[in-house]
């Protein structure tokens, strides 16, 4: 009985000891899990207001995930920001509803680190779309007529014109989307500021809708859906951290096409203020800058309709309800 007692033992000890090991190595490989879930809300109710305007009501919702793993010198960051919102004005006998955010937005980066440094050979990919149909104003003039279908003249003979615009539909789910595929390497600190550079960095725009396809929407040639790119990229991400409640957050990307017009600089950037006022409500600002030369921007330019290529911007300033799960660096994914 004592003799099978102590094998017991021993056996257990040894399953014991075999589990410290794999406890020690398994604390090598490690994920971490941060996800943001957030929802903004907005409204403008008047009446009798002599200033005049119309009622609005807005909202804004928005997930921002990431799962980073990491084992010694590999480091493998994925994330994962979708958001949609829409903003509705007028009154009660019409009502129009117009998108003010539409994203999807995934990116994934693989790193072998080069000894103790901060340098990695990396692989980075990204992709963008959006969820629904997006409509543009597009401007132009038109020649003011009487009530005889004749055209108002001035004192100078000259016909009186007035600046319209009417709503095209511009693109949708997939038309366009974005796919680039960047082999480099990388400079990392922490997890607070990556630059990525590839020389060899190809970029793929997919436009799946015919109508927009046929026009030759975002670079395309008229009929085709797909618009290949080798170029070189550079990826820049710093976030700064102010306080424990308020950080700034920057994502920068460069890109620079070998094929066509090399030195011309596609930019996309977007930066974040963002002051957490309580654990469950924020103030954020979003700034979002993109130029691509080849998406096309309709306008009128001292009375003529011109198109091309010019800088975009977005501004996004919200007060909104936030939950944020927090994953600590070990094997088990704990929510606060």
């Amino acid at each position: 009985m004592i003799r099978k007692i102590t094998v017991l033992l021993l056996l257990v000890a040894s399953i014991s000891s075999n589990a410290q090991d794999i406890s020690k190595e398994d604390s090598l490989k490690t994920w971490r899990f941060v996800g943001e879930n957030k929802l903004t809300f907005g409204t403008v109710a008047l009446t009798n207001w002599s200033a005049g305007g119309a009622d609005a009501a807005s909202g804004l919702a928005s997930i921002d995930y990431r799962l980073d793993y990491e084992d010694g010198g590999t480091v493998w960051s994925n994330r994962l920001i979708l958001a949609y919102g829409v903003n509705a004005h007028g009154n009660e006998e019409l009502v129009a509803i117009d998108k003010t955010d539409d994203r999807i937005d995934f990116t994934s980066a693989y790193g072998k680190r080069f000894s103790d440094s901060n340098y990695y050979l990396t692989a980075l990919t990204n992709f963008k779309t959006q969820f629904s149909e997006g409509l543009s104003n597009v401007a132009y003039k038109d020649t003011v007529l009487n009530d005889n279908g004749d055209p108002y003249l001035d004192p100078d003979g000259n016909p009186y014109v007035d600046s319209k615009s009417h709503k095209i539909r511009s693109s949708t789910f997939m038309a366009p989307a974005y796919w680039t595929i960047s082999p480099g390497a990388a400079y990392k600190t922490g997890d607070n500021f990556k630059l990525v550079f590839s020389p060899l960095s190809t970029k793929l725009t997919f436009v799946l809708d015919k109508d927009l396809a046929d026009n030759g929407a975002f670079g395309v040639t008229p009929g085709k859906q797909m618009l290949f790119e080798l170029g070189t990229s550079i990826d820049i991400y710093w976030k700064q951290l102010f306080t424990d409640s308020f950080f700034m957050e920057n994502t920068m990307r460069l890109y620079s096409n070998y094929i066509v017009n090399y030195g011309n600089v596609d930019v996309d950037w977007t930066f974040r203020l963002n002051y957490k006022l309580h654990k469950f409500f924020s103030v954020d600002f979003n700034l979002h800058t993109l130029y691509d030369d080849d998406v096309k921007i309709d306008r009128i330019v001292d009375g003529v309709p011109k198109s091309g290529p010019m800088v975009q911007v977005k501004t996004v300033i919200g007060i909104g309800f936030i939950y944020t799960i927090n994953g600590v660096p070990t094997n088990v994914v704990e929510m606060e």
